[in-house]
């Protein structure tokens, strides 16, 4: 999807079968996010967020998932997230929000996310 856009995001979320582990960028602005407490509530198990606004993010679906967490990086997320995925779960890293103090692009967002996916697969291997 087109991560930065909030309609590409929840579209994305409506087709995934099986529960959602939503990394997700929070801008500072007060965006009214109720609107999405019933998509949240049914599709999404842990909301993994960062930025400005994660206290707005937290107030808006904290009655609606069986996990938040206030992370401090995308590489943090996919750390947490391979931590409380469970076998048929989706991690997905949709920001909803660009965030041009940090990532310049959407594609730096998507380098961010393959670099930590990569660290973190070769440390699993380095393990084995």
């Amino acid at each position: 999807c087109n991560a930065i856009d909030l309609n590409a995001c929840i579209a994305t979320i409506e087709q995934q079968v099986g529960h959602v582990l939503w990394i997700k960028y929070a801008p500072p602005i007060d965006r009214d996010l109720k609107h999405l407490k019933k998509l949240v509530s049914s599709k999404v198990k842990a909301l993994l967020c960062f930025g400005e606004g994660v206290e707005n993010a937290y107030n808006s679906f904290m009655d609606e998932l069986e996990l938040f967490v206030k992370i401090e990086s995308v590489e943090e997320g996919i750390i947490l997230a391979n931590k409380y995925a469970q076998k048929g779960d989706i991690v997905l890293f949709s920001p909803g929000a660009p965030n041009y103090k940090f990532f310049e692009s959407t594609s730096d967002w998507n380098k961010e996310f393959s670099d930590a996916i990569d660290r973190l697969t070769k440390k699993k291997s380095e393990k084995k």
